[in-house]
């Protein structure tokens, strides 16, 4: 019997289900519970007394030949149930065709068992004797209770019943939010006080239950609330109440009633109407804010790239020792000025959230080496020994966010080289435990104990070490922490320290090198060259620069100017200043793309900016620009900048970060190629005809929730649209994606339609570069999709 007793035991679920299937049939739901948990309580309540029958008889099939007082657990039983049966006001008619379901249904569990004939039959008969007991006993102690107890009784149980009806209604007419119920048609049936003060009501807790109200306000607005396929849903909607538009939160969940009889909807709407506001003057600061920052920092760099600039020229003249030393203060000076301002302005990007990872296959040793680089000339300034170890057994080519982790290492060893007065820093790379671990050790003043817990603060600085804006280390955890790595440091008062990061490890599966820039000084033949500045200060050492490159120069201080000489002259490349009075240089470089003569309108453009945010540089990609290299920059960046501009023919930056750029590209290959390595030609072909599906189907998904203002949905469907594009590598598809999610969760109407329609450009831009790929048709002969 054993085996019967584990059979029930492991099907609870299933009993319940076929109880609530002959139940709804049979009409027995009538006074039953609406939960499935009292249905499986039942369950138990059924089973336990069976369980302690079956090791009564052990390996008997037989129970006793009657049922009598001491009979125990069935008397037991017998009266419990059929006391909370009649108190319900259950009939005794009723009760007992309820038991023939579950009698039906634990004979139907050893059916569908398919048990060897005899253990079947065996089985069968105990179930059948035990329900009959059950019937007996049930009769039995029914009609023991006297007909004035059984009546008084039952009055008892009422009054209880409509004290509990009464508490829980009072809980509805307390809620503070507005709670609305729907009736199967959609119709209200029902609300509590707070949605009746709203939608017409006379504010009276009571009335949407005791006495319907025209509640006519609402009712020619519930449609709209309603008809969605999911059993639970939330939404975002302006509603019409009697106080004026209000926004709600809508959250939407169909009846949890198993047994059908009350089958509709409830609805709770929280106000969010204040919150919206205050959400679109906090978005609106956020904009101010960020439109300062890049105000300032194109304010800022502006003069900061003259000085730089004039510095660079001098130091060709013929200048004796004292003047050099001059020019190599005030070209630091400069440079610490720049450094302040770019981590002010990251420490605020990453604050907003507006630093994504990006990841590359790139060269980890050239990474390295030009970090040390980077350090070199400084270190031996101040007499320090800097070395650099890599250990030769790691991979050439990783894959990673190059820029986060080039930016981090570059901010430890500057500040190891700004605060080592003497002796050495040593940068090394290892393998430890499946990560990337990078140390930077120094023989400098070390790190107070007491500052252990707050070094990676922001605006935290070594008492005693001057220089830097304490923002160096915060940035740096920052970035790890979007990279998915840890950073730490040891340190000893007074004999320096050493500090590290670590990143996840994973090996490029190709090794040939991929994205490296190129550090030597490119040979650039004499050229053509359209200078558009209104700074006289930065066009006077650019202009040096050039024409000491033998370039031949066209000067234009505005957008019109530079418009009329390119329309005139024969140009080789044109260098565009963005910020100028009158026409700026995005206009001016879109109107130069525009050109009819499909020369001219070939002319690559380099923008020069002092504005180095991700958003600048989409503006000026977007208009039409081959290259964005930001100010101040040297001569050999200008030179690089340059020849990248003019041997690509994909748009680049050729700012320090050029990664950054890949997230503006219409499509990146490297992840299409990434995938052709690992998965095959094959399997990396149906993933992007699986893409171009979906995409199309949730493009128009989203086209019809814009049409509907169905803001939630709009940025669900971005949202998975977002993430489906990046893992492809079609990055300004993605960024379309993510602009219109970011609209629809600030619930932006107004600016909606216009997301959409960057979308549909994006779209058909990420469908025509797969169209044209040479790497997409090499896995397949079949074209794309139309769009």
């Amino acid at each position: 019997m054993e085996t019967l007793k584990t059979l029930i035991r492991t099907h609870e679920d299933w009993l319940v289900d076929r109880v609530l299937g002959y139940a709804h049939k049979d009409g027995y739901t009538k006074y039953s519970s609406t939960l499935r948990e009292p249905w499986r309580e039942s369950i138990c309540v059924f089973s336990k007394p069976l369980f302690e029958l079956l090791d009564q008889a052990g390996t008997s099939k037989d129970l006793p030949g009657s049922i009598g007082e001491n009979d125990e657990p069935m008397t037991a039983f017998a009266i419990e149930e059929a006391r909370l049966h009649r108190q319900r006001g259950v009939p005794l008619s009723l009760f007992i065709g309820l038991t023939k379901s579950y009698r039906k249904a634990y004979i139907d569990l050893i059916i569908d068992q398919n048990y060897p004939k005899e253990t079947e039959e065996k089985y069968w008969l105990f179930i059948e004797r035990f329900f009959d007991y059950i019937e007996v006993a049930f009769c039995t102690r029914w009609t023991e209770l006297p007909e004035d107890a059984a009546l008084q009784e039952l009055e008892a149980k009422n009054r209880a019943l409509t004290n509990e009806k009464n508490k829980y209604l009072t809980i509805f007419e307390s809620l503070n939010d507005p709670v609305v119920l729907l009736n199967d048609n959609g119709k209200v049936e029902n609300l509590n006080n707070a949605a009746a003060v709203l939608f017409g009501g006379a504010g009276i807790p009571g009335e949407g239950y005791y006495a319907r109200e025209n509640y006519s306000l609402l009712d020619r607005q519930i449609g709209a609330l309603i008809g969605q396929p999911e059993q639970h849903y939330r939404i975002e909607r302006r509603m019409e109440t009697i106080h004026g538009p209000r926004t709600f939160d809508i959250k939407a969940r169909r009846m949890l009633d198993v047994s059908k009889k009350f089958i509709g909807t409830v609805l709770i709407l929280s106000d969010v109407t204040e919150y919206q506001t205050a959400k679109r003057q906090a978005d609106a600061a956020n904009a101010a804010k960020s439109a300062f920052l890049a105000t300032m920092s194109h304010e800022i760099r502006t003069p900061i790239s003259g000085i730089l600039g004039i510095s660079h020229l001098l130091r060709d003249e013929k200048l004796t020792s004292d003047q050099k030393n001059y020019i190599e203060a005030l070209a630091a000076s400069g440079q610490v000025l720049i450094d302040l301002v770019d981590d002010v302005l990251d420490y605020s990007k990453i604050e907003a959230d507006a630093i994504e990872l990006n990841t590359v296959d790139f060269d980890l040793r050239d990474t390295v080496t030009q970090v040390a680089g980077l350090m070199t000339l400084p270190a031996e300034r101040k007499g320090l020994q800097l070395t650099c170890s890599i250990d030769t057994a790691l991979p050439s080519q990783i894959i990673g966010d190059q820029a986060k982790i080039r930016r981090v290492l570059l901010n430890l060893t500057s500040n190891a080289v700004k605060f080592t007065s003497s002796g050495s820093v040593t940068l090394a790379v290892e393998a430890l435990d499946g990560d990337l671990l990078f140390t930077v050790a120094d023989t400098g003043p070390g790190v107070p104990e007491d500052m252990g817990q707050t070094i990676f603060q922001p605006f935290v600085q070594n008492a005693g070490q001057i220089g830097g804006s304490g923002l160096g280390l915060a940035i740096s955890r920052k970035l790890i922490d979007i990279v998915g790595g840890d950073i730490g440091f040891e340190s000893q008062e007074g004999k320096g320290s050493k500090f590290w990061f670590k990143v996840p490890l994973i090996i490029a599966p190709d090794q040939s090198p991929r994205l490296v820039e190129n550090t030597n000084t490119p040979s650039i033949r004499p050229l053509r060259i359209l200078l558009v500045e209104d700074n006289p200060v930065n066009l006077m050492f650019t202009r040096a620069f050039l024409e000491r490159d033998g370039h031949s120069l066209q000067l234009a201080t505005s957008g019109e100017e530079a418009l009329d000489i390119f329309h005139c002259e024969q140009i080789d490349l044109v260098l565009m200043d963005i910020r100028m009075d009158g026409m700026g240089g995005i206009e001016a470089i879109s109107l130069m793309k525009a050109n009819e003569d499909a020369d001219k309108a070939n002319t690559p453009i380099l923008v020069l900016t002092a504005d180095l945010a991700r958003t600048e540089e989409a503006i000026c990609i977007e208009s039409g620009a081959d290259a964005v290299l930001g100010k101040p920059f040297t001569p050999s960046m200008l030179q690089q900048a340059i020849a990248q501009c003019l041997s690509s023919n994909s748009r680049i930056t050729c700012a320090a970060d050029r990664t950054r750029a890949l997230q503006n590209a219409v499509f990146d290959e490297t992840l299409v190629r990434q995938h052709k390595a690992m998965l095959g030609a094959d399997d990396t072909r149906k993933i992007i005809e699986t893409f171009e599906a979906f995409a199309l189907s949730t493009i128009a998904a989203i086209e019809t929730a814009v049409e509907l203002h169905d803001t939630a949905r709009v940025s669900h469907l971005a949202h998975s649209l977002k993430s489906s594009a990046g893992s492809i590598g079609l990055m300004r598809l993605k960024n379309a994606a993510e602009s219109l999610q970011k609209l629809a969760e600030r619930a932006d109407q107004e600016r909606l339609p216009a997301g959409l329609a960057g979308l549909l450009s994006a779209r058909d831009r990420a469908f025509a570069a797969l169209r044209g790929s040479d790497l997409v048709r090499s896995l397949s002969s079949a074209p794309a999709q139309e769009v």
